[in-house]
C-alpha cells in the first residue's frame, strides 16, 4: 500500500491524473481536451480508481454550454494535499436537447399566474403546437421557455386535453421534439356576484361596484329612512352551498352589517350572522343546503362600504350537453336612406365562451361572450339583401346558430323635367277632351235648330 501511495505521488506530481472520468448516462467524453458534450441539466461526476486519494470539490460543475477552470483536490493517506486546475470546454448539443417538458397536468380553467415551461439546451429556434396548431414560435433567450396563459378566452383555452409539441431546431437544421399533454378543467361557476337585484335593495349607492371581483372599489350602503341593504344574486347554476368549513366571505369595511341569505327572492330571507370589515360565514348554521341569494344590511356605525362576495365552496358545473339559446330576429326591409341598422339578439346560456357575427359571409366581429344579449349594428350601404349570422358557443363546445335577411330597398326619385312634362301632358288631354266634348255640344244644338 506504501509503494502504490508512492507512485500515485510520483505521477501527480507529473501533472498526469489517473481519474476515469464516470459520466452520467446523459453525458459522454468528446476527445483528450477536456471536452465535453452537454445532454442534460445533471452534474458531471468525477471518480478516482486511486485508493489513496480523495479527490474533493469535483462534482455539482456548472454545466451551462460555456468554457470554465475547474479545481480539482487530491488528500493522499499521508496527509498531503495538492491541487490542480483543469479547463473544461462544454459545447451546445446539436441535435437540441430537450430536458424537462411540463408534466402531464390538469389545470383549473380560469386560474391566474400559469405558465407552462421547458428547459432546452441547444437550439435557436423554438415552435409550439397545440393540436396540430402553432400556439406560439420565438428564439432562445437562455435555457427556459415559459408559456404563460393570460387570457383563457381571447387565447383560445377551452375545457378539455390538448397536446401540446415543442420543437427546437438549432443552427445546424438539426431539430429535437416533445410532446405533452395538459387537461383543462370546469370550475364555472362565478366566485363573485355577478347581478345586482334592484328591485331587492334599498339605500345604497354605486351597486355596480360589487359585480366582480374585489378591487377597492365600493358599493355604499347606509342608513336613512330605514335600515339599508343590498341583495345580490350569485347566478343560476353557481350557487354557494355547504362545504367543510366557511362558505363564503364578505369584503367591506365601515360599520356593522347583517348577513341573511335565500334561493328564492318570493321567499323571507333567513338570518346568517352580524360582521363588520373582511367576514367569513358558513351556512350549516341554517336548514338551507345551498344559497343563491346574499343581502348585505345596514345595522349600525358607519355607512358599509362593500367591495365584494367571495365563495368558497360553490356549484360548478362539470359538463354541459345543452346549447346556447338565441331568441332570433325576424327578417325585415329598411329603405335604402336608413344609415344605421341595430339588430338585438336575446340569448342565454349557463356556460357561455364566444359568439361571431357574419355580414354576407364574411366575419366582422368576434368576442368573448359573458351571456348576456348580443347587439349589432349595420350601416346598409347597398341595394339588394344583406344576410347576417350570428353564432354562439358555450365553453364545452355546444353551438348555436341564427340567419336573417335584411332587405335594403331603393327609394324612385323623379327629376322636376319628367315631373313637368307628365303635368303638361295631363293637361293637353284633359284641355283636348273638353274641347271635343264642347264641339260635339254645339254641333248638336246647330241640328236641333
Amino acid at each position: 500500500m506504501r509503494q502504490k501511495c508512492k507512485i500515485a505521488r510520483e505521477i501527480k506530481h507529473w501533472f498526469i491524473f489517473p481519474l476515469i472520468i464516470f459520466l452520467s448516462p446523459s453525458f459522454f467524453i468528446i476527445n483528450e481536451e477536456n471536452t465535453f458534450q452537454y445532454r442534460s441539466s445533471e452534474n458531471l461526476i468525477l471518480n478516482s480508481n486511486d485508493l489513496c486519494h480523495d479527490f474533493e470539490n469535483i462534482n455539482n460543475l456548472n454545466l451551462n454550454e460555456s468554457t470554465t477552470q475547474n479545481k480539482y483536490s487530491s488528500n493522499e493517506l499521508l496527509g498531503v494535499k495538492i491541487t490542480s486546475t483543469k479547463l473544461i470546454t462544454i459545447d451546445s448539443p446539436s441535435p437540441p436537447n430537450i430536458s424537462r417538458v411540463p408534466q402531464e397536468v390538469e389545470i383549473q380553467w380560469g386560474m391566474e399566474n400559469i405558465s407552462l415551461i421547458w428547459e432546452i439546451y441547444g437550439g435557436e429556434n423554438w415552435t409550439i403546437w397545440r393540436n396540430d396548431t402553432i400556439l406560439k414560435n420565438g428564439m432562445m433567450y437562455g435555457n427556459l421557455i415559459r408559456l404563460k396563459i393570460e387570457n383563457w378566452q381571447i387565447e383560445g383555452w377551452k375545457i378539455g386535453v390538448y397536446n401540446l409539441t415543442i420543437k427546437i431546431t438549432d443552427s445546424n437544421g438539426s431539430s429535437s421534439c416533445k410532446t405533452t399533454w395538459v387537461k383543462i378543467w370546469a370550475n364555472l361557476g362565478d366566485r363573485y356576484v355577478n347581478t345586482v337585484v334592484t328591485e331587492s335593495s334599498l339605500w345604497y349607492s354605486s351597486g355596480e361596484r360589487v359585480i366582480g371581483a374585489p378591487n377597492n372599489k365600493f358599493a355604499i350602503i347606509f342608513f336613512d329612512y330605514g335600515n339599508g341593504y343590498i341583495t345580490l344574486d350569485m347566478g343560476k347554476n353557481e350557487e354557494i352551498f355547504n362545504g367543510e368549513g366557511d362558505d363564503f366571505k364578505i369584503i367591506a369595511q365601515g360599520g356593522v352589517y347583517s348577513i341573511l341569505v335565500s334561493n328564492n327572492l318570493s321567499q323571507m330571507f333567513r338570518f346568517l350572522g352580524l360582521g363588520t370589515g373582511n367576514k367569513s360565514f358558513d351556512i350549516s348554521s341554517i336548514d338551507l343546503s345551498i344559497v343563491r341569494y346574499i343581502r348585505i344590511e345596514y345595522r349600525s356605525g358607519d355607512d358599509i362600504e362593500l367591495d365584494g362576495i367571495v365563495a368558497t365552496n360553490y356549484n360548478q358545473p362539470e359538463s354541459d350537453t345543452i346549447a346556447p339559446v338565441i331568441i332570433g330576429i325576424q327578417d325585415f326591409w329598411v329603405w335604402e336612406n336608413q344609415t344605421l341598422v341595430t339588430l338585438r339578439w336575446q340569448v342565454s346560456d349557463t356556460t357561455p365562451w364566444n359568439y361571431s357575427i357574419s355580414v354576407n359571409g364574411e366575419v366582422v366581429e368576434k368576442n368573448p361572450w359573458n351571456g348576456s344579449d348580443v347587439t349589432y349594428i349595420i350601416s346598409p350601404s347597398v341595394i339588394g339583401v344583406i344576410n347576417v349570422t350570428i353564432i354562439l358557443c358555450d365553453v364545452f363546445g355546444n353551438r348555436a346558430e341564427d340567419f336573417i335577411s335584411i332587405e335594403i330597398r331603393m327609394i324612385v326619385k323623379e327629376n322636376i323635367t319628367q315631373k313637368n312634362t307628365h303635368y303638361s301632358t295631363t293637361f293637353l288631354l284633359l284641355g283636348l277632351i273638353i274641347f271635343i266634348f264642347y264641339k260635339k255640344k254645339v254641333s248638336s244644338v246647330i241640328r236641333k235648330k
